[in-house]
């Protein structure tokens, strides 16, 4: 992946943001290539019209008219009528966001022009003319109601009606225009006509909620909530259909019949009615499974904010930090941290203060407020311990931390598993071996080969340690099992993964290691042949060794000592030499994960320093070759 000043043309650099954009890269991001594009032509219709998109999925509705303004002077500079009209529609949508209904009239008409848009364009405008027609007709909230909408221009339900027909034409399968349509037949009182759109749209899909909505309103009765689902999600989605036509009277009808008292649907209730009753009971509602993650909610929840809302400015932070906006989101978050009494504001806190700003010893005292605040809580105490990690605190000081909290350990695999590894770095590896066998580990991602890694490290070095106490010498006299016996068997264990550690063994681990430990305390040669060409296997892999399927430079070091038993010398100089000059030649790498990297080797909580991480790589292959040159 080239960084976008290295990359020659503008029309590559709008290839790499919209395949980042598509997939969500963890490093790379797709602004960097748009604003490289403008940087270098500002009049560039495609990278105007995908950088305002980008910033109109971040919420930041009123910067992004200005890019998508750009794109349509360019595009219209030869021609009034261009083949694509992609940003006259983003335009409208921008404009329409901010309450500039007029200008968004005009704008989603001239991208009716284009195929690609007419069913989308007409459908827009019949949202926007029934706008018009409640502000004429005193419609109720729109006083209140979200954005503030203002129009010079008188509107109608019948000219809406005509506009989302026309929609239907080129799309007949829009159920939100096949919604809209019927609400408007019902409000022009052309209730038989409504009544059968309706029953046709329900034939054509028995799940729309629209159809079923307007069939209850037209019969007065409450049927359609028999098809909803028990939480709030089909409720919102359904209300957010009449929202965008401004029919709020039928949006705040479905809100209140909402089953469950959730943050977001009561919030959405506020900036519709204006009544701080459902404010306050927003910010009562339990957090537990709030997620706002869509660009309606930013609207709702500014108003909220704006009234006050605390838990607002925290719900904010959180959709606004994962569009991106990190500063706004600690902001926010800082705002109220000594106001809200909900861990994960601080804790939230932490992961910018380290990721995002650099600053640790913040990070740390806010995180260590989050888990104070609730010492049950798991999650909050492994993110703790792994930012002690990454702080380079000592083994046994952790340790120490992990056994206060005992209760804990085993309610989380990668907590347990994080405990696990301590124990083996600091000796205690009987305890460790205990510990992985007694317990039932479930594989999650990032932490693939994480466990059976501690297996293998912990019967390695129990091996390693067998026949040097008085208990080896007694079972020794006793049953007649020399060290040897038992280092080879502790081996051999290491070899196969039992079931609980819930994952078995990759394609390509050769296990170099284990073999060669075999060979040394085989006395039988055949045997001892056979260890050490199992050790031998493999190819000269020099790389980075980042990802947990990569060749880690152990296993090529013990390759290279199986080969001199073996009597290739020469070969096993090569891996020497070669492990020596990687480690010389990429000491000073400027380290950034792959574009195409699908599987981390870590759950990146708190990022690493990947050039601290490849100098002790480095480091650590020059030493291990250094070492295959003394053997031989």
């Amino acid at each position: 992946m080239q960084e976008p000043e290295d990359v020659k043309t503008n029309e590559e650099l709008f290839l790499f943001g919209t395949h980042l954009e598509q997939y969500r890269h963890a490093t790379f991001k797709p602004e960097d290539y748009y604003l490289e594009g403008l940087k270098r032509d500002a009049t560039d219709i495609r990278i105007n019209n995908a950088y305002g998109k980008l910033i109109y999925k971040k919420g930041r509705f009123e910067e992004s008219i200005g890019y998508f303004e750009a794109a349509v002077k360019k595009m219209t500079l030869r021609n009034p009528n261009p083949y694509d009209c992609e940003a006259y529609f983003n335009l409208g949508l921008a404009l329409k966001r901010t309450g500039d209904i007029d200008r968004a009239f005009d704008a989603f008409y001239k991208a009716t022009w284009d195929g690609n848009f007419r069913d989308k364009g007409f459908y827009e405008l019949a949202c926007v003319e029934a706008i018009r027609a409640g502000l004429d007709n005193g419609a109720k909230y729109t006083d209140t109601a979200l954005s503030g909408k203002k129009s010079t221009q008188h509107g109608s339900y019948e000219k809406a009606l005509e506009y989302v027909s026309t929609a239907l034409v080129f799309g007949a399968h829009n159920f939100k225009a096949l919604t809209l349509k019927t609400a408007l037949l019902r409000k022009l009182g052309r209730n038989e006509e409504a009544e059968a759109l309706a029953k046709d749209t329900k034939n054509l899909e028995p799940l729309d909620m629209g159809a079923r909505y307007e069939l209850s309103q037209l019969h007065g009765c409450e049927c359609w909530k028999k098809m909803m689902r028990p939480d709030n999600a089909d409720y919102e989605e359904l209300a957010l259909t009449y929202e965008a036509a401004g029919l709020f009277e039928d949006e705040v009808n479905i809100l209140k019949s909402a089953p469950c008292e959730e943050p977001l649907v009561l919030y959405r209730l506020f900036a519709i009615t204006g009544e701080k009753e459902y404010l306050e009971r927003a910010e009562k509602a339990s957090s537990l499974y709030c997620f706002p993650n869509r660009i309606d909610h930013i609207p709702v929840l500014k108003k909220a904010v704006g009234a006050g809302g605390k838990m607002a400015a925290y719900y904010l932070g959180c959709l606004l930090y994962d569009k991106g906006e990190w500063q706004e989101a600690v902001r926010l978050w800082e705002s109220v941290a000594g106001d809200v009494s909900l861990p994960t504001v601080h804790r939230n806190l932490s992961l910018a203060y380290y990721n995002k700003m650099k600053d640790a010893d913040r990070a740390r005292k806010a995180m260590e407020k989050a888990f104070a605040m609730d010492a049950t809580d798991a999650r909050v105490f492994f993110e703790l311990d792994s930012l002690y990690k990454a702080l380079d605190i000592d083994a046994s000081e952790r340790i120490a931390f992990l056994e206060e909290h005992a209760e804990l350990l085993e309610t989380r695999d990668d907590l347990y598993t994080e405990y696990i590894s301590l124990l083996n770095k600091t000796g205690r590896f009987d305890e460790a071996f205990e510990r992985i066998m007694s317990h039932k580990f479930h594989p999650w991602e990032g932490g693939e080969g994480k466990i059976t890694a501690e297996y293998r490290i912990a019967l390695m070095k129990k091996a390693e340690a067998a026949g040097d106490d008085a208990k080896a010498d007694n079972k020794a006299k006793n049953e007649g099992v020399t060290a040897e016996d038992e280092k080879k068997a502790l081996l051999i264990q290491a070899l196969t993964y039992p079931e609980n550690l819930g994952e078995g063994k990759l394609i390509g681990a050769l296990d170099n290691d284990i073999y060669w430990l075999l060979s040394t305390v085989e006395s039988n040669p055949e045997k001892k042949h056979e260890y050490l060409t199992l050790a031998a296997r493999g190819e000269n892999n020099f790389t980075s060794a980042m990802y947990y399927n990569d060749q880690p430079p152990e296993m090529m070091y013990y390759r290279a000592l199986a080969l001199n038993g073996l009597g290739k010398t020469a070969e096993a100089k090569d891996i020497a030499e070669g492990m020596i000059n990687y480690g010389k030649t990429h000491e000073n790498d400027e380290m950034k994960i792959d574009f195409f990297a699908v599987s981390l080797p870590d759950f990146l909580i708190f990022e690493a320093d990947l050039n601290k991480k490849n100098r002790l790589h480095c480091a650590n292959m020059q030493k291990l070759g250094e070492k295959i040159l003394e053997v031989l």
